[in-house]
This record gives structure tokens, sequence and C-alpha cells, in this order.
């Protein structure tokens, strides 16, 4: 009953008639009537009325007929003919004239007669008419000349009857006495025999021994019975806080040292 006392269809007619009341449906008609008022159709054909008034199919035949009053297609014939007034085909035969003018064809003969007259192949005989003057090819047997006047041969053998005289040959087994007399292969063995002395080869299973002597693998099982002694469960965080509390990273470097 309360249901019929309140008018909620009556709410939903007066928000309808709200509705009606405001122009949300004539607004819209509104803003077409300013739509239509306002002329964006119509300017459309007034900007193409104005491309009729400002001539703009026109201005197409208007550059063509300033394109052909320019006279591109004429340019290119007014081209040739400045090409043909200018004789550039002629210009050719008139490059040769200027060429046998100024005799470039006789310039190459006159650059060989100059080249003739200069002696540059006479250059060639002459810098070989000077090295046989010179005497490079007898320079070579001169050279093997005074290299046989001077000892280069025989230098090897003088040379060697110095080695000889020397004794380089004696001097290789002298050095090699002298090697072994000086103690070099004996350094060797006393560096050995110095080596055995010493003990680096014993040390390593010295340091074997000390770490046998020393109880690290007897340690894991000594650990592993105290564990096992003292309550493995809770003797895992007793050995993480004695492990914290005692230096095991210092007994390493201890180990070592």
């Amino acid at each position: 009953m309360q249901n019929y006392a309140r008018p909620p269809p009556l709410a939903k007619p007066d928000l309808l008639m709200q509705n009606y009341a405001r122009p949300p449906p004539l607004a819209k008609p509104d803003l077409l009537i300013q739509s239509y008022a306002r002329p964006p159709p119509l300017a459309k054909p007034d900007l193409l009325i104005q491309s009729y008034a400002r001539q703009p199919p026109l201005a197409k035949p208007n550059l063509l007929i300033q394109s052909y009053a320019r006279q591109p297609p004429l340019a290119k014939p007014n081209l040739l003919m400045q090409n043909y007034a200018r004789q550039p085909p002629l210009a050719k035969p008139g490059l040769l004239i200027q060429n046998y003018a100024r005799q470039p064809p006789l310039a190459k003969p006159d650059i060989l007669i100059q080249s003739y007259a200069r002696p540059p192949p006479l250059a060639k005989p002459d810098l070989l008419i000077q090295s046989y003057a010179r005497q490079p090819p007898l320079a070579k047997p001169n050279l093997l000349i005074q290299s046989y006047a001077r000892p280069p041969p025989l230098a090897k053998p003088d040379l060697l009857i110095q080695s000889y005289a020397r004794q380089p040959p004696l001097a290789k087994p002298d050095l090699l006495i002298q090697s072994y007399a000086r103690p070099p292969p004996l350094a060797k063995p006393d560096l050995l025999m110095q080596s055995y002395a010493r003990p680096p080869p014993l040390a390593k299973p010295n340091l074997l021994i000390q770490s046998y002597a020393r109880p690290p693998p007897l340690a894991k099982p000594d650990l592993l019975m105290q564990n096992y002694a003292r309550q493995p469960p809770l003797a895992k965080p007793d050995l993480l806080m004695q492990s914290y509390a005692r230096p095991p990273p210092l007994a390493k470097p201890d180990l070592l040292m």
C-alpha cells in the first residue's frame, strides 16, 4: 500500500514530463536550425562560387597559357637553335681546327722531337755509357775482384785459421770444459741436491702428514660423535653457535701458516 501511495510510477512520467518540459529534443533541431542558419552547407557553394569567381579552373588553363606563353616546348628548339647558332657540332671540328692550329698532334711529335732532342732515349744509353764508363757491369766483377783481392773468401779461411790459431774449435771444448769445470750443469744438480736437501718435496708430504696428524678427517667423525652424544638435532644449532663463536675461518689460515 505504501508502494502505491508513493509515486514511483508517477515519478517516471514526472521525469518524462520534465524531459518533455525541458527541450532536449528541441535542442537538437535548435542546433540543426542553428546549423542551417549558419551557412556551413552554403559555405561550400560560397567557397565554390568564390573558387569560380577566382577562376581556379581557369587558372589551370591560364597556367597552361602562361606555360605556352613562356615557351617551354619552344625553349627546347630555342636551345637547339642556340646550339646550332653557337655551333656545337661545328665546335668539334672548330676545336679540331684549333687543335690542328695549336698543333696538338704536332705537339706529340714535337714532344717526341723534344724527347729526341732532349736525350731521354739517349739518356738511357748515355746512362748506360756512363754506366759502362763508370763500370757498373765491371763494378760487379770489380767488386768481385775486390772481393777476391780483399780476402773475403780468404777471410773465411783466415778467420778459420785465426779461429784455429786462436783455438775457436778448442775454445768450444774450452767453453765446454769451462762449462764442465764451472758448475752450471752441477749447479742444476746442486740446486736439485739442495732441493732434495731442502724439504720442498718432503714439505708436501709433511703438510700431508701434518694434515693427517692433525685430525681434520677425524674431527668430522669426532664432531659427528659429539653431535650424536650431544643430542644431534640440538647439537646442530649448538655447533652453529659454536661455529660463529669459535674462529673457524681463522683456524684455516692457522693451518696454512
